[in-house]
C-alpha cells in the first residue's frame, strides 16, 4: 500500500513538473510548469553535500585523534568510546584495531577478535598478528574450562 502511494505521488510530481504541449482550449493547463532540472537548485544541493562531507570528515578526524591519544596513554575505556564514535561516521581499519586492542586489554577477547577481523578485512596490517594472538588466548581459555 505504501509503495503504491509513493509511486502515485512520484507520477503526479513527474506529470506536474514535465513541460507539456499547451492548447488554447485546455483549461487545466493554465498554470506554468516547472523544469525538472534547475541548475541553481542542483548547485546549491551539491554544495550542501560537499560541506556536510567535509564536516563529517573533520569530526571523524577529531574522534580518531582522541582514540589514538587514549590508546597511547592506555586509557582503554576512552579509546573504545572515541574509536566507536569515529566508526559511527566512517568504517576505518585503524579504528577497529584501536578498539580491538582496548577490548583485548580489558579482557573482552570476543569483542577484540570481532574488531580485529574487521580491521584485517579492511587491510590494516597490524590486525593479522593481533588476531592470531587473540585466537590463541581464546583457545587457552577454552582449554582451562
Amino acid at each position: 500500500m505504501k509503495k503504491m502511494i509513493v509511486m502515485t505521488a512520484l507520477m503526479c510530481q513527474i506529470t506536474v513538473g514535465a513541460k507539456a504541449q499547451i492548447y488554447a482550449g485546455d483549461s487545466y493547463m493554465r498554470y506554468p510548469t516547472v523544469d525538472l532540472y534547475d541548475p541553481a537548485i542542483m548547485s546549491m544541493s551539491l554544495r550542501a553535500h560537499a560541506e556536510m562531507a567535509a564536516r563529517r570528515a573533520a569530526i571523524f578526524d577529531q574522534y580518531a585523534q582522541w582514540a589514538a591519544d587514549a590508546y597511547n596513554e592506555e586509557r582503554w575505556n576512552d579509546a573504545i568510546k572515541y574509536a566507536s564514535s569515529a566508526l559511527s561516521i566512517f568504517d576505518n581499519g585503524q579504528q577497529y584495531f584501536i578498539r580491538g586492542y582496548a577490548y583485548e586489554s580489558l579482557g573482552a577477547l570476543k569483542d577484540a577478535r570481532k574488531d580485529y577481523k574487521k580491521s584485517k578485512k579492511m587491510g590494516y596490517g597490524d590486525a593479522i598478528a593481533a588476531l592470531e594472538r587473540v585466537n590463541g588466548k581464546i583457545k587457552a581459555q577454552r582449554k582451562r574450562k
